[in-house]
This record gives structure tokens, C-alpha cells and sequence, in this order.
């Protein structure tokens, strides 16, 4: 499964500016690292600093290889400033219709709610189409993660001074994800806090392999339709690539507190008939909360 990208679409940097410009804002909340402009019929682009090339490729990985739902993607670009010297990515993609399944998910009746469930599960296990035996990290990446909400953190006592720029996490193994959250919190708070963060790690089995992930998919990424359950697009494949077993599920299930009862029971039902839970995934939410706590996020880290 070779990772490359084939430019699809006939024009040029500049011209995209000007579409953009003259575009229909579909997603322009300044708080989102990212806009989503519809720039002709059937055609948006995604832009932002934290859109990479990396999404793309993993678009299109799960596009060509999988019958899943995903936007055709038919140009990256990447295009440095001064204010933004790390640059700021756009991907042109077909558009996707449908409304998003958060939306919707307190009025969906039974039926339509197993349609869904039905067909999530099915998409969820052609995911593993895509597992390779010892391979980890974001798509095109060579066993790294980086940007995103989760790994952003450094040690507080580094060493240096000023702004932080994470080293980016290399992962050949479970163990390797866990230790990273560890370390980003300063262990002399608590004296006891080493003994009780190994004691967390060793409950999680390193022996299984990474699996392929959308690494957020949650109903704020699934587009369907509402009048027959069809799921129209996944969205949002920021980050994609090879993680720790137990990853989606974990990501499934905090989004308890986001939603409703009723909507939360919804999503239960769906998620939970397509990924196993693992119990001791509530040892990684621990991690993750000491290290957004007390850890020193890098506002460097891409």
C-alpha cells in the first residue's frame, strides 16, 4: 500500500486563495484550528495550520483500500508565511452531504439508530484492512504522533528555557504512548505518583499490536443520512494512522459527558456493537488528565 497522492485538481495555489475568498463558509469558527470552504459545486477545502499532508494520505489510504465512506481528495497544499512559518495546509476535496450524527442523534428512532449501527460496525472492522504487523505513528510518519490535543506535552523540568517544542512521540510499542503521558508530568509533586503511574502501565498488554484508527470517531465526524440512517462520510482524518489497541474505544466512550442521556445511550449503543472496551483504558484517561493538569503543553508541537 504505497503513500502517495495524486493532484487531481487543474489550478494553482492562487487560485485557491481567490475560490476560498469568494467561497461559502461551511466551518468558520475562529476557536477550530481549521475552516471548511465550500469553493465550487460539489468541492470544499480544508485549511488550517494544523492541516497536513499526513491527513490527506491517510484519506486517501482508507478511500482506496476500504469501501468507507471518505471525501476524494484531489489536491494538498502547504503554504508558509511569516506569520505562519510552519505553514498552513489545505486539502481540496469532494464534498460530502448529509447532516453530522451529533446533530441529529436525539431524534433518530430505533430503527434508523441499528441502521447506523449496522453500518458502523461493519466500517469499523474494515479498518483492520489497513493494520500492518509493527507498524505505529500518524500515516506517513514512520512511528510518530504529533499535533492534535493529545500529544502536545513535555517534561516540565526539560532543561531549557522559553517556549517548549515537544519532541514528537516515536512508538514501536503500547508501553512507548503510555510512558510519553508519564513524563509529561513532573513526578516530584508526588512521591508515590511513579510508583502509581507504573503500576497504571503494567495493567495495559504490550503485546498487542497497533491497529489502525481514525483517531476521533466520535458522531462530530460521521455524516448521515437522516431520512434512512445511511452513513454518507467519515470525516476529519486528522492524525489517522497505527495506535494502541484500545485507542477508539477510549476515544468512543469519553464522549459520555458531552452528550445528553439520550444521546449518550444512542451512541452506546452504536460503538459499543462495533469496538471492544477495554477496562483498563480508564488507567490511560488518568495519564492523560495528570498530563493536561500538571504537564507543560507545547504550543510548538506540530
Amino acid at each position: 500500500m504505497p503513500l502517495s497522492l495524486e493532484k487531481l485538481w487543474p489550478h494553482d495555489l492562487q487560485v485557491l486563495h481567490e475560490l476560498i475568498e469568494q467561497g461559502q463558509a461551511l466551518r468558520d469558527d475562529v476557536d477550530l484550528p481549521t475552516r471548511v470552504v465550500q469553493i465550487d459545486d460539489g468541492l470544499v477545502v480544508k485549511y488550517g495550520d494544523s492541516v497536513r499532508l499526513s491527513e490527506a494520505l491517510a484519506m486517501e489510504l482508507v478511500r482506496t483500500h476500504t469501501s468507507i465512506p471518505v471525501p476524494r481528495v484531489l489536491a494538498y497544499f502547504r503554504d508558509s508565511t511569516e506569520s505562519v512559518p510552519d505553514g498552513i495546509g489545505y486539502i481540496v476535496m469532494e464534498q460530502v452531504h448529509g447532516v453530522i450524527l451529533s446533530e441529529v442523534l436525539d431524534v433518530l428512532n430505533d430503527d434508523i439508530i441499528q441502521d447506523i449501527t449496522w453500518e458502523f460496525s461493519d466500517y469499523v472492522s474494515e479498518l483492520k484492512k489497513l493494520d500492518r504487523l509493527g507498524e505505529w505513528g500518524m500515516v506517513g510518519k514512520d512511528g510518530i504522533y504529533h499535533c492534535g490535543p493529545y500529544f502536545s506535552y513535555e517534561s516540565p523540568h526539560s532543561g531549557t528555557e522559553g517556549p517548549h517544542h515537544s519532541t514528537p512521540l516515536r512508538a514501536k510499542s503500547c508501553t512507548d504512548v503510555l510512558e510519553y503521558f508519564a513524563r509529561a508530568v513532573d513526578q516530584s509533586m508526588d512521591e508515590d505518583w511513579a510508583a502509581v503511574t507504573q503500576t497504571t502501565i503494567d495493567t495495559f498488554d504490550n503485546t498487542k499490536p497497533a491497529s489502525f484508527c481514525h483517531p476521533n470517531l466520535t458522531p462530530e465526524n460521521i455524516m448521515v443520512d437522516p431520512t434512512d440512517g445511511r452513513i454518507t462520510g467519515i470525516l476529519d482524518w486528522f492524525g489517522a494512522g497505527w495506535y494502541p489497541y484500545f485507542w477508539m474505544s477510549w476515544v468512543a466512550r469519553n464522549r459520555k459527558d458531552s452528550y445528553s442521556n439520550v444521546q449518550y445511550l444512542k451512541w452506546h449503543r452504536i460503538w459499543t456493537a462495533a469496538m471492544k472496551e477495554y477496562p483498563e483504558s480508564r488507567g490511560f484517561g488518568t495519564l492523560l488528565f495528570e498530563a493536561e493538569a500538571y504537564g507543560v503543553e507545547c504550543p510548538g508541537s506540530r
